[in-house]
């Protein structure tokens, strides 16, 4: 312990520093977000659109859509931060069950998931749908039961439960229409937000990068200070060891 020295605990503080930024970089990997629409509705900045297709591709995290053949609509603006994303979506005609499967995720990782599902314009606006995340048997899944309310753009987003990727890192959302729907079975979908859960560390990480890591280089300051005050008052009675210490 006696040959350590402030210049190599500052080189641990600094190699620290350096290592957060990948740290970070790890906890955002394979978030993907998508913007179902038409060809000449607007896209959400950042959103990858899907326009009446089965499969795209955002970020190399792979949808695809099974279950009923998909049309698009474009209603125009709504007075919402969202509206990119809710003007315009993807519906399914009486169909009973839409499955999403999303491919080339991080492999047994927590994602959260923002969906957005509304329809402002149209005799089909209380649809009823049971979103569910399925459990690959690791401990994800569950669901929620979404009701569109037309008179609130607001109520077109919402949480479905998160879920946790199989070992080939895939994960799959189901919705499936409910009794209570006007004008028929219909699933309206109008994008996806999927990002990771950020690991219980992550906030540390963020705290030491965002400090320009002061408090982990005071904190081994402080370290070496112990040590070589123990180190030299070794032969002290244990009581005593750090009577009055002052740093």
């Amino acid at each position: 312990m006696k040959n350590l020295t402030i210049s190599s605990f500052a080189k641990l503080a600094a190699l620290s520093l350096l290592a957060a930024p990948a740290l970070l970089a790890a906890s955002t990997q394979g978030s993907a977000f998508f913007d179902a629409g038409t060809g000449s509705s607007p896209v959400e900045a950042a959103y990858t659109q899907l326009i009446g297709a089965t499969a795209t591709t955002a970020d190399g995290v792979v949808l695809t859509i099974t279950g009923a053949a998909p049309n698009s609509r474009d209603r125009g603006a709504v007075t919402d931060p969202d509206s990119d994303i809710l003007r315009d979506f993807c519906f399914f005609n009486e169909a009973t069950v839409v499955t999403f499967t999303r491919s080339n995720l991080v492999p047994n990782t927590e994602y959260n998931r923002t969906a957005w599902a509304y329809d402002y314009n149209s005799g089909n606006n209380a649809k009823v749908v049971d979103w569910s995340a399925l459990d690959n048997g690791n401990g994800g899944g569950g669901n929620i039961v979404h009701t569109t309310d037309s008179s609130d753009p607001a109520s077109g987003r919402f949480e479905i439960p998160a879920f946790i990727t199989d070992a080939n890192g895939t994960a799959v959302i189901t919705a499936e229409t409910t009794t209570g729907n006007v004008g028929g079975s219909v699933v309206v979908w109008n994008g996806f937000s999927v990002t990771p859960v950020p690991a219980p560390s992550t906030g540390t990480i963020i705290m030491i990068s965002s400090t320009g890591g002061w408090g982990l280089l005071f904190c081994a300051l402080i370290s070496l200070k112990q040590l070589r005050r123990g180190h030299g008052e070794q032969d002290r009675p244990a009581s005593k060891h750090y009577a009055g210490t002052s740093l």
